[in-house]
Parts: structure tokens; C-alpha cells; sequence
């Protein structure tokens, strides 16, 4: 048997698994605002893609296998870039590649 690093509750869902992805990318993502002094748009960015975007890369990994199934879910994993992207100096014209 293989030990794997999801968490599945009693109904055989992942959505546990993915609100705790989450919830340590937003920890990550507010980190980055708290601990950087400098606001500079492309050190912002380059320190989420580094810190935050692995994780959420993951989590929508999860999320793919029941893709139409997981809607919510998908959209919490999206919602930490969403977030993060407001607090961008300038975040009405910013992009995450």
C-alpha cells in the first residue's frame, strides 16, 4: 500500500486536502507582504511563483482528476491568487503568468 499526502474525509472527497493547501498558501502568500520591505512588483511576483504557486500547483493537480465535481474547490485555490494580485502595487493592470 502506498502512503500518500492527501486527506480524504468520509464522503471520498479531497476538498480537506485542498482547503488545507490553501489555507497554508494564503499563510504563505501574507507572509510574503509581511516580511518583504520592498514593494517592488516583480520581486512580489517572482517571491510568489517561488513560494505560493508550488502549492496551488498541487492542489489543481488534485483538483483535475474531478474536475466538473470539484467547482468550489477550484475556485478556492484560485481565489489565493486573486487575493494576493489586490494587494499588487498597481493590481488593476496585473497579470499572474
Amino acid at each position: 500500500m502506498y502512503k500518500t499526502s492527501e486527506t480524504i474525509d468520509d464522503k471520498l472527497t479531497l476538498s480537506q486536502h485542498v482547503s488545507n493547501i490553501v489555507s497554508k498558501a494564503c499563510i504563505r502568500a501574507n507572509l510574503i507582504f509581511k516580511c518583504f520591505h520592498s514593494r517592488h512588483r516583480s520581486t512580489l511576483l517572482r517571491t510568489f511563483i517561488a513560494y505560493v504557486r508550488p502549492l496551488l500547483g498541487y492542489a489543481s493537480q488534485v483538483c483535475l482528476v474531478c474536475s466538473p465535481y470539484m467547482a468550489t474547490e477550484i475556485a478556492k485555490v484560485e481565489s489565493v491568487q486573486r487575493l494576493f494580485n489586490k494587494r499588487l502595487p498597481h493590481s488593476l493592470t496585473a497579470v499572474l503568468d
